[in-house]
């Protein structure tokens, strides 16, 4: 193996895909702004990594300039123009032509849905900026695929979770107060009757995906959804944490402008982004090409995250 470079080493995704990358046997190069710790540092592989701290434009020039580079994980491209730095850097002149590209965009691509689950064929309808833009970086990076046989991937995680940080709740953000009320065994309230979806991924499953990916060359110029096998509405979250800290579920259904109303406008802006785009997306791609299933379920993703935290 060569080397493996890694922008955005030490967050969400790169502490699971660095540690992955060096158990493949790369000589992994992992950059991130702050440095510091990953959330996996117990993980053996990371004894093999080489961190560097720089930020992305720099960590671009640095790669452009390495020999034997074999992948280039961009976990962290937020416009067309991060993602055009990057290939006009290592691709232009053919140097690294035949060097395989990770990117990472978001399900934000879409917010309005035809039918679920929703497919990678399915038009692009993300209506925030964020959206927009995964979307358009997908669209350069798929034009500089078919007109220039960029050796590109492109991962679309749902909602990121793992040990060590917060998942989106059952009320649709990130109020750590509801997971307490729950725990505590106190009444939470949901809007209408609770059926909007959420839909998680470990992160460890786009690390492993990303590797699949690497294996078989049929994903190159392919985009890829990668969540949990299936959705989970706010009622199914809601009870399932209920039976997780032994307390029988006691939830009030609401309109939904009672609902928001009930929190804070930064934590009502999240739950109505989160409920309105009610994300079902489908995982049948990946499995089709790459025989890829993910490993972890909605249910162990969520608890072993909120496990993992001291929220009391």
């Amino acid at each position: 193996m060569g080397k493996a470079v890694v922008i955005g080493a030490t967050g969400h995704i790169g502490s699971w895909l660095t540690p992955a990358l060096a158990a493949e046997g790369y000589e992994v190069i992992a950059y991130s702004r702050r440095g510091g710790s990953s959330y996996t540092d117990d993980r053996p592989e990371w004894k093999q990594v080489e961190k560097r701290k720089a930020d992305r434009s720099e960590a671009i020039r640095e790669a452009a300039g390495m020999d034997d580079l074999d992948v280039i994980c961009d976990l962290l491209p937020f416009t067309v123009e991060d993602a055009k730095e990057l290939v006009d850097a290592v691709y232009a002149g053919g140097r690294h032509k035949s060097t395989r590209l990770i990117s990472i965009g978001s399900i934000w691509i879409y917010s309005e849905k035809y039918c679920v689950p929703v497919t990678e064929e399915h038009p692009r309808t993300g209506a925030d900026e964020y959206g927009r833009n995964k979307a358009l970086i997908e669209a350069y990076l798929m034009n500089e695929y078919r007109e220039h046989a960029l050796p590109v991937t492109i991962l679309h995680p749902g909602h990121i979770c793992g040990p060590g940080w917060i998942p989106v709740g059952p009320t649709g953000n990130l109020d750590p107060q509801v997971i307490r009320t729950i725990r505590s065994g106190g009444r939470i309230l949901l809007p209408e009757l609770g059926q909007a979806t959420l839909h998680h991924v470990h992160a460890e499953d786009i690390a492993r995906l990303a590797v699949a990916c690497l294996h078989n060359d049929a994903s190159i110029g392919e985009m890829f959804h990668i969540t949990c096998p299936q959705a989970i509405t706010l009622t199914g979250f809601a009870k399932m944490l209920y039976r997780h800290y032994g307390k029988e579920p006691d939830i009030r259904y609401v309109p939904f402008r009672e609902f928001l109303d009930s929190m804070t406008p930064e934590y009502a802006a999240e739950s109505a982004e989160h409920i309105d785009r009610s994300p079902a997306r489908s995982m049948e791609k990946a499995k089709r090409i790459l025989g890829y299933s993910p490993l972890h379920t909605e249910e162990d993703t969520l608890l072993e995250s909120l496990d993992s935290l001291d929220i009391c």
